[in-house]
Order: structure tokens, then sequence, then C-alpha cells
């Protein structure tokens, strides 16, 4: 998730292995040995999310991955009706999946991901099942890609009903010149919301170090954007 970050969010088209057990299963197909992935982020106030993947290969041509995605959202103070303090009281949202990736040509691969979705509010929780999507089509230094994510029945909170947030996402990847320059684009729409467009490029220098920069916007607010860099 840092490697998408850094590139805005477009990365539809550029993940691969252990990664894509969470952004685009049909990636896992790209890495010839296991792979383990773990990282941890803190974001505002006491906000941290804890990603664990894995991917191992069961044939030539196809890979199994599993992942879990932890949001903790720490304490928040809690009041009852009348605005009196019932202490402090703890929220997270949780995910985790099992993905298989397959392709069945040089240029061809598609993957499937089954998830359980969690979220937790003090002594309230709710939760569902989901599944995604992806296909890619790649070329020699372009990639073209179509993920479906979060399709599955509606989450209950507290005896009240939602849609999770399903999306379409369309996605191209260009290496023009080398392996070191790398331009990404993703245009997603979620089912029930508005258009959204990632942008990113990366530099790799050796193989070893990289330099990214990425912008997001949601097209019905211009002004709701996210520049990310590392």
């Amino acid at each position: 998730r840092p490697l998408a970050a850094g590139l805005g969010g477009a990365y539809s088209a550029v993940a691969d292995g252990a990664l894509s057990s969470s952004w685009n299963p049909f990636g896992l197909v790209t890495s010839e040995q296991s792979e383990v992935f773990f990282s941890h982020s803190s974001g505002y106030q006491v906000i941290t999310v804890e990603h664990f993947a894995i991917s191992f290969p069961v044939s030539d041509n196809s890979s199994l991955g599993a992942s879990v995605t932890y949001l903790n959202y720490g304490t928040i103070d809690g009041f009852d009706a009348s605005g009196q303090s019932t202490g402090e009281l703890s929220a997270y949202d949780m995910s985790a999946g099992l993905s298989y990736g397959l392709s069945f040509t040089e240029q061809w691969s598609i993957g499937v991901t089954a998830k359980y979705i969690r979220q937790q509010l003090a002594d309230y929780s709710g939760s569902a099942f989901a599944g995604d999507f992806g296909i890619r089509y790649s070329l020699a230094r372009m990639s073209l890609a179509a993920t479906f994510n979060n399709f599955g029945n509606k989450i209950t909170f507290d005896n009240q009903a939602e849609d999770l947030p399903a999306t379409a996402r369309l996605g191209l990847a260009v290496r023009p010149f080398n392996d070191g320059f790398l331009a990404a684009l993703d245009v997603s729409k979620d089912l029930k919301g508005g258009l959204k467009v990632y942008q990113g490029v990366e530099l790799g220098f050796g193989n070893q170090y990289y330099v990214r920069s990425g912008f997001s916007r949601l097209v019905s607010d211009p002004n709701r954007s996210i520049i990310g860099s590392m």
C-alpha cells in the first residue's frame, strides 16, 4: 500500500506479487517465488493501518495469496443522549481475503479475491462478505487493467444495512523508455459515488532506489485532491 500511495493510487495496472492479493489479484502470477509483505502506517492523531500479505506459486501460471488489513481508529470519547460522558470507545475496520491469480497467455491474466469485512465500534459490529475480480493485458512496455472491487452483500451495523463501496476501475501503466521510468493512470467509478482520477510517476535507480510522486482527485469536487510522494 505505501507503493500505491506514492503513485497517488494509480496502481491497478502496476500491482504485482504479494501486494496484489489485496489490490488486484491478477498480479499474483508475476512472481516466481513466495513473497511476504508487511507495512505499518500512522495517520492523523492515533489512526494506524496494518497490512499483511503473502503469495506463493502453485503452478507455472497460477498463484495463491492471502491478505489482512486492519485500520485502528484508536479510542474515541463517548457520550450518551444527554451529553454525559460514557468513557472511551474503541473502533476498527478489518478486511481479510484469499486470492487466486491465473495467467492463461503471455499477455492475459485474471484474478479473484474472496474476503470478509468487519467493522467494530464499542459493542456494535457489522460484517459482510465480498469479492474482487480483475483482468490485465500486458505488452512489453504497457499494461491495461480492469478491476471490480467490493461486490457483495450489505453490511448491517446496529440494525442499519448499508451497501459496500463497490467500485469499477480502469488502469494504464507505461514504461516508454526503460524499466527505470513508469507512468500510471487510473480512473475509478464508485457504484454509488463520483468519478476519481489517479496519476503517478516513478523513477528507479539501479533497481534499488525509487522516487515516486502521484496525484489523485475527485472529479465532481476538484478541491478534494491528494498529493503523494515517497
